[in-house]
């Protein structure tokens, strides 16, 4: 009866270090996440801005850079990818609408020409090479996205993208004629050839 009690304790003691082991093997130690998020309205601006294209841009980029220390070179690579909604149309803030009641004349002036109002990029960075001496730092990553945003803007601005912005910005602009002219009014715009 000795001998079974002894075995029934070792059997525990076993099993016990049997748990114990597999718990310290996989690790399952209790893991706690928290966030936490404030979410503040900072400022509240009228806009009158005319959205008449968006384009959707997609680019490709790496950047290197080697430093030497001590005469050893140190060489930091990524290549970024970048999909950016690009939104052009007319900022309207200083357009200036008069309305001649005697000649039944309505008047748009001082129409900008037409501009990339907002360009919204989704960044992400591939094969992040950090040499021994020269890794990189967040300024690196805000001046990558920077950059990477003034690379679309470029490309959006020297492609037939803004040409699409002009033609569907006389389309509105016609809608507004053809409106104006229902009504028995003359629809002038002066000083934006482009629209006219």
């Amino acid at each position: 009866m000795t001998k079974n009690l002894l075995f029934a304790v070792a059997l525990l003691f076993a099993l016990a270090l049997g748990i114990y082991g597999a718990k310290w093997w996989y690790g399952s130690e209790e893991k706690r996440t928290e966030q936490e998020a404030q979410v503040l309205l900072e400022q509240v601006k009228t806009v009158t801005k005319l959205v008449t294209t968006e384009g959707y841009f997609s680019e490709v980029f790496t950047e290197s850079d080697t430093k030497s220390y001590f005469g050893f070179p140190s060489t930091k690579k990524v290549l970024i990818k970048v999909k950016a909604k690009v939104s052009a149309g007319f900022n309207l803030s200083n357009m200036k609408i008069d309305a001649d009641h005697a000649t039944k004349t309505l008047r748009l002036s001082n129409i900008p020409p037409a501009e990339i109002i907002s360009v919204e990029p989704e960044i992400s960075y591939y094969d992040i090479a950090n040499g021994v001496f020269n890794t990189f730092t967040n300024d690196d990553y805000t001046r990558l996205n920077k950059r990477a945003v003034d690379i679309v803007r470029d490309q959006a601005t020297k492609s037939d993208f803004m040409r699409n912005v002009n033609e569907h910005g006389k389309r509105n602009f016609d809608a507004l004629r053809i409106l104006a002219q229902s009504m028995g009014w003359k629809f002038e715009i002066v000083g934006n050839s482009v629209l006219n």
